[in-house]
């Protein structure tokens, strides 16, 4: 019985130490899903940084010409953001 009691207690402590593992692979993922998103987060930042006053003096050339932007062939957001734009 002793013995029984034994082997149960480390097949037991196996098993926690299974859950610890596992825990532990999952907060790692975990964080690296987060750097991953924050690194998404500044690479978008850095592309409207770079295209937005590109669109801004695209929008200012169109409207020199006298273009209505039909022929960009906009959608709806996208024309709506154009707009917005200075």
């Amino acid at each position: 019985m002793a013995e029984h009691l034994n082997v149960t207690k480390d097949l037991l402590s196996a098993k926690n130490g299974e859950v610890a593992e596992c825990e532990y692979q999952w907060a790692a993922t975990k964080a690296r899903l987060a750097q991953s998103e924050s690194d998404k987060m500044d690479m978008e930042a850095d592309l409207v940084h770079v295209l937005e006053p590109l669109a801004g003096k695209l929008k200012r050339a169109l409207q020199k010409k006298g273009s209505n932007f039909k022929e960009l062939d906009l959608d709806e957001m996208q024309a709506k953001r154009l707009g917005a734009l200075a």
